[in-house]
């Protein structure tokens, strides 16, 4: 049987009056399904269970002149095979090995394919001598089975989809997200995240865009062009048919492991003099890690309220290009009045501000930029500077 839809990145039909330029709106133009010479895109065909009936012909017929060659002991060779099951079987390609030297054709073809019972025609493919320039699109499951009404995908032995597209891949998006929380007038991000998305736009047939519908529900994708290769995450086509009606102009879209994240963010205080009337130059301007003179920043740090942890034993985790790691050390908060106290979380309000110094102010990371983030549940602003 054939089902209602094409999942191939080769389809097959039961008449050749099915193939995409018959049809009446197509005026028997012929859309050019990139194929390398040699070689037979991969395809999955259903047919009713007939136990022991091999494929007794296969043939690559001239699109333009109608001349037939023979291939049947070369495309078995090159890995076709029937799986039989106990309603349907499933006639494979896997599209992996080049047909002999003989078949080096090019332009318009299509096969023609019998078991001595049923004949199908496949759609029309353009062979192309040089495929490299073209963007190819791989997708396969984990799972051994895909199945679906009639039928099943079978993906044991290494089977792979892929097709070829005529397009570059260009023009992507730069998606920016973020948590905040204001105060005062002010903005301070906990959470901030950037990615690249990436896109190309290209024209398709009904039967290839129903093939590469179910690209996004398959475990393993990969996108490569020239001696560029992405493992997609996501894969998502926007097809917008025109006016006559057999082709669509298509805008895809496909995310790889782009993200970037960043928690919380740090400002440099420019101002000079003493904040806490303890006759100390406090805001001194200086630069540098460790020692007195250092330049005050203040963090949107976080602290938890249950469970009655202090100030003096927060874990502070500092992220770095390395991963991500975590430093805990001792830290006194400074009272208005110029003492040392280790109060409770407790004791502070969202919003305020505390006055905080540290036996060290800080982790430099590898970029010579420093973040805090402190696992919590009240915000906080500190004023951090170092002894």
């Amino acid at each position: 049987m054939i089902p209602n839809n094409n999942l191939n990145p080769l389809p097959w039909y039961t008449e050749l009056a099915d193939q995409n330029h018959q049809k009446a709106w197509a005026y028997g133009r012929v859309y050019p399904l990139l194929c390398q010479t040699r070689l037979i895109l991969p395809f999955q065909l259903v047919r009713a269970h007939a136990a022991e009936t091999p494929i007794s012909s296969f043939k690559l017929i001239n699109h333009e002149t109608g001349d037939e060659y023979d291939i049947t002991t070369e495309i078995k060779a090159a890995n076709l095979i029937i799986k039989e099951f106990t309603d349907y079987d499933l006639i494979i390609n896997y599209g992996k090995f080049l047909l002999p030297e003989t078949f080096s054709f090019k332009g318009l073809f299509y096969c023609q394919m019998t078991d001595g019972v049923n004949t199908w025609y496949s759609e029309v493919f353009n062979f192309i001598v040089d495929i490299s320039t073209f963007v190819k699109i791989v997708w396969y499951n984990r799972n051994d089975v895909f199945e679906y009404n009639g039928g099943h995908i079978d993906y044991n032995d290494g089977y792979q989809n892929f097709l070829y597209i005529n397009t570059d891949i260009g023009k992507p998006d730069y998606p920016f997200e973020e948590e905040v929380q204001e105060r005062d007038g002010f903005t301070f991000p906990e959470k901030q995240w950037s990615e690249k998305v990436f896109r190309f736009d290209y024209i398709a047939p009904e039967y290839m865009l129903d093939a590469m519908r179910i690209i996004r529900m398959h475990d393993y994708i990969w996108i490569q062009q020239g001696n560029k290769q992405w493992d997609v995450e996501q894969f998502l086509i926007d097809p917008e048919w025109e006016e006559q009606g057999d082709l669509a102009a298509v805008e895809a879209e496909f995310h790889v492991d782009s993200v970037m994240k960043k928690i919380g963010k740090g400002l440099a205080v420019l101002e000079e003099g003493d904040f806490n009337s303890d006759f100390n130059n406090d805001y001194s301007g200086g630069t540098g890690s460790g020692g007195s003179g250092e330049t005050p920043v203040i963090f949107l740090m976080k602290g938890a309220k249950a469970g009655g942890l202090t100030i003096e034993n927060l874990v502070i985790e500092v992220g770095v290009q390395s991963g991500l790691y975590t430093k805990s050390y001792t830290c006194n908060i400074l009272d208005g009045q110029g003492d040392y106290v280790t109060p409770h979380i407790e004791d502070f309000d969202v919003g305020d501000t505390i006055y905080y110094r540290g036996v060290k102010a800080g982790f430099e990371t590898q970029g010579g930029e420093q973040s805090f983030v402190v696992s919590s549940y009240l915000s906080i602003t500190v004023f951090m500077t170092e002894l």
